[in-house]
């Protein structure tokens, strides 16, 4: 049985998650102690990789993004504050068009200056959370959220 996931081992993992890591370094081990390697499977480099290592840009304030985030930006904002979980209909990811229950943790952007914008609106904008619907952390874009 999996241990129960307290805010600080959630928040450790999406920090190693984060942390850069130069090219060609080896990946730390990262795990949290008592967590199974088939429950939490690591991956190979990859595209996945890259992004994870592109520097991220922490949303704090709902205005600095198109109108059309706005609205759900301060939504999330506020329930990160609460420490509520929030529930969304997820138009992305391996199953579309699920109900999803989060625990939002942040709201950030990536940035590559090399990669043509892949939002129409500008630079996707993106939820750290941890979905309650899959026991696990997950990041989702908020262009594919519907409250």
């Amino acid at each position: 049985m999996m241990p129960a996931m307290t805010r600080r081992t959630l928040l450790g993992l999406f920090s190693a998650l984060l942390t850069p890591r130069l090219p060609g370094s080896a990946p730390q081990e990262t795990r949290p102690a008592g967590m199974h390697p088939e429950i939490d499977p690591w991956f190979p480099a990859s595209t996945l990789d890259d992004w994870l290592r592109l520097p991220m840009r922490p949303i704090l304030d709902p205005e600095i993004l198109p109108t059309a985030y706005q609205k759900l930006a301060r939504q999330l904002l506020e329930r990160m504050t609460d420490g509520q979980p929030v529930d969304f209909t997820y138009h992305g990811g391996s199953d579309p068009g699920t109900l999803r229950r989060v625990l939002p943790v942040l709201l950030f952007q990536k940035l590559d200056p090399e990669l043509p914008e892949i939002d129409a609106l500008g630079e996707p904008t993106y939820l750290l959370a941890y979905c309650q619907t899959r026991n696990a952390p997950r990041t989702f874009r908020l262009d594919h959220i519907t409250l």
